[in-house]
Parts: C-alpha cells; structure tokens; sequence
C-alpha cells in the first residue's frame, strides 16, 4: 500500500498537480511539466493560439513544446532549426511565431496575443541552445519596444468608451416604483398619471 507523496500531505496542491503526482505513482512512469521559466502575465504556462485552423493552447517545456487539444504537436527544441516572430498580417493585437523544425515544413502558430510576445521571445532568447535560432532578434526587439510605447497612447474600445460615456448611463427611472411584489406576474403601474 502506498501513501501519498509529501508535499501532497501537508498541504493543499492544484488538483492538476495532485492527479499528475497520483497517475506517476500508479503508473511509474515520469510526468513532464511545462517550464517554470515561462509564465505569461496571468500566472498560466501557455499561450491561446492557432495551428492551422483550430484553436488551442501552447505550452512551453524545458527541452519541448507542446500544441493541444487537435492537432496535437510535440516537438523536440534539439530539432529546431528556425524561430521566427512575425506582426499579424490580419490583426493588429495578434502576432505569428513560425518554427521551423528539421526535415519539416515551417509550423505556423497563429492568432497569439501581443502581450505575450515578450515573454515568448525571452524564452527563447534565455535558453543558450535556442538564442541562435531567432531570426532578426534585433528586429523583434525593436517591435517590442515600440509596442510598449503604444500601449500606454491606445485609445480605449468602443464599448469602454460607450461605458464611460455618461449620455449611456442608466438613469433612474421615476416612472415606476421600487418595491416590486415578487409574487405579481403584472408590471409595475406608473407612480404619475399620463396625460
């Protein structure tokens, strides 16, 4: 009979984190986590994007990446050949980041976030083995930057200009009365006589 890992024992974990350590204990076998050197600003370990049409989540390893839920693509970071990070030709908030891995065709992975794009390209530029693979790393630099400066001057959306607008603010209405009898399936009567 086998007891529960220590740190499981003395406190709370993520149930994620607690099912991976249950499933390695039952099956012997070692669980790979993504990297705790890449972390987008939200606390997660991956990033929303898309592989040729479908949607999915990346997710970062120490020594591979992962593509889930369809098509599901693992690959090696030893195959990568190529980075390259290119401005969305589609979306202003979006980027592409294109891997080429060798004996392959290039892997677009589109439709990612442009808050995200500093910390993909930190994790790249970090690891000494993958630092020679970015394509125009100066380049990319200089589009981080500007970005950040655009940041600040962008105007808000229209919905959170509308929001803050006060023409669309909800007034109270004085036509009708506050206490509503929940029980009533007839609307409120006006408190003032039309004329």
């Amino acid at each position: 009979e086998k007891s529960l890992p220590a740190e499981m024992a003395e406190e709370e974990v993520p149930t994620f984190e607690g099912v991976a350590s249950l499933l390695q204990e039952m099956s012997g076998q070692k669980f790979f986590k993504p990297t705790n050197r890449f972390q987008v600003p939200d606390g997660t370990s991956s990033i929303p994007c898309s592989l040729i049409t479908d949607t999915g989540h990346l997710f970062f390893f120490q020594k591979q990446l992962l593509f889930v839920p369809k098509p599901m693509l693992w690959r090696p970071f030893s195959r990568l050949e190529k980075v390259e990070f290119k401005d969305s030709l589609m979306r202003k908030n979006t980027f592409e980041l294109v891997l080429t891995f060798a004996g392959e065709r290039a892997t677009e992975f589109k439709q990612i976030p442009k808050e995200h794009q500093a910390t993909v390209f930190n994790f790249f530029e970090q690891n000494e083995d993958l630092k020679s693979k970015i394509q125009d790393p100066d380049e990319v630099k200089k589009r981080l930057e500007a970005s950040k400066g655009e940041s600040g001057n962008r105007s808000p959306s229209p919905i959170r200009r509308m929001v803050a607008d006060p023409m669309y603010q909800e007034d109270e209405d004085d036509d009708f009365s506050d206490g509503l009898d929940s029980d009533s399936d007839v609307a409120p009567q006006p408190k003032k006589k039309l004329r």
